[in-house]
């Protein structure tokens, strides 16, 4: 688990959400309660694996099981960070 990537996604409080993400763990579509302005998901190692805006789902069924963070913005450009496991 890169630390670079810990440091960089992790400094956001928990307060700070303006957006539900479920179900969590997911295995096919993870969705969002709101529409997201973009939303990057990155491996354990800091590897970007997708990066997609103005969406309240993302299909998640072809990526490899394990963990992973989401970074979540909105238009206010608010940022969220979340641990999502694929299964």
């Amino acid at each position: 688990f890169g630390t670079n990537l810990v440091s960089t996604l992790l400094p956001y409080p928990q307060s700070s959400k303006f957006v539900n993400v479920y179900p969590n763990p997911v295995s096919e579509n993870l969705y969002f309660s709101s529409e997201v302005k973009s939303a990057k998901i990155f491996s354990i190692d800091g590897k970007e694996i997708i990066s997609l805006n103005n969406i309240s789902a993302i299909k998640l069924s072809a990526i490899n099981k394990g963990l992973y963070l989401i970074q979540l913005q909105d238009a206010q450009g608010k940022i969220q960070v979340e641990k999502i496991q694929i299964n």
